[in-house]
Parts: structure tokens; C-alpha cells; sequence
């Protein structure tokens, strides 16, 4: 058949479950060693009938193929709104996308793994971070398939509490008050 089915019909009434000749032929030719053709028909596999194993033995293709290549390690760019330092909120959400031309595979977010089955050369990534009082730390790591990567650290500070006016002393001067006091802050002012 010229493409990948998921029921092909043969014969009369007869059927064959999960006929993908494309990625098959994709398969065996990455164990030849053949990866450049083994990548045209996986890719070709995937834009007919998307399927795990597919995704699985491209990312086999194109990482046998970033070998022995100079690659640059992964941008990270996050939304703008994760740069404010200060927040009155209970949780946060992280949001942004890693970049790479040699196909980004993993990220991580403050140890946990987003999920990415198929590596692709953009990724996007979000997720709500819940926060504790005070300075919360937060890590993204993104990786490629070359094996380089890049981290990138975030600092975001929780501050629930508004600051606290102490007034010392009152006094009236030539028709005008004038106070003293002292403002306390758990975070800073």
C-alpha cells in the first residue's frame, strides 16, 4: 500500500490490523544503519498515521545522526511575566519554550519532567508551581538530543504579608503634625 493505514483492507472482507509499511521500512533501515532514508520514512510515517513507535525510532534516527556534529545547547525562553520577582499568589504559572536545532528532547521544571514522546526543535512547556512564603527558587532544564544542555534559574519571592506601620510619637508643630515611626517588612521593603 502506498501508505500507512491503521486497518488496510487486503482481500474481499479480509483486514490487517496496524499496516504501516512506512514506518516499518523506517524501522529496519535504522538497523542497517541507514538513517538518512530511515528518517525520510518515519517522517514520512508520521505526517500519514502518528504512532509511538514511530516517534520513538525518530528520535533514534535523529540523534544517531547529530553524532560527531557541533550543536549549540538549547535557548530557554520564558513568558515575560515570570520575571516579576514579586508576588502577593499562591501559585505561579511557568510558561515558555526551549529551542534547539538539535531537537530538544527532555524539560524539566524544578526536577519534574514535561512530557515529550516526539523531540522536536521547539518545544513549548507550562506548568503551576505552588509557592511558600518567602524566596521559592525555581529550575528549568531543557536538553537535546546531542546530549548538551541548559539550565536556567528563576527566583521568584512570595510576600502574603503586607509591611507594618509602627508610630512612635505625634507632635504638633506651628499647625502641622509630624510622626515618627517604623515600617517592618518579613520580605524587605
Amino acid at each position: 500500500f502506498p501508505e500507512d493505514l491503521w486497518r488496510a483492507r487486503t482481500y474481499g472482507l479480509h483486514f490487517l490490523e496496524g499496516y504501516f509499511p512506512h514506518r516499518e521500512l523506517g524501522v529496519a533501515l535504522y538497523h542497517l544503519g541507514d538513517y538518512t532514508n530511515a528518517q525520510t520514512f518515519l517522517e514520512q510515517s508520521m505526517s500519514e498515521t502518528p504512532s509511538g513507535r514511530a516517534k520513538y525510532y525518530l528520535n533514534l534516527v535523529r540523534q544517531k545522526l547529530l553524532v560527531g556534529r557541533t550543536t549549540t545547547p538549547p535557548q530557554l525562553a520564558v513568558d515575560q511575566s515570570a520575571e516579576q520577582r514579586w508576588t502577593m499568589l499562591r501559585e505561579r504559572v511557568i510558561s515558555g519554550f526551549a529551542r534547539s536545532e538539535a531537537y530538544v528532547q527532555d524539560v524539566r521544571i524544578n526536577g519534574q519532567r514535561q512530557f515529550v514522546e516526539l523531540a522536536e526543535q521547539s518545544i513549548p512547556f507550562q506548568q503551576t508551581i505552588p509557592l511558600r512564603s518567602g524566596p521559592n527558587t525555581l529550575t528549568v532544564i531543557a536538553s537535546v538530543l546531542a546530549g548538551r544542555s541548559t539550565e536556567r534559574k528563576i527566583e521568584w519571592i512570595a510576600d502574603w504579608q503586607p509591611p507594618e506601620l509602627l508610630i512612635r510619637t505625634c507632635k504638633e508643630q506651628a499647625g502641622a503634625w509630624t510622626c515618627e515611626g517604623v515600617f517592618v517588612d518579613n520580605c524587605g521593603l
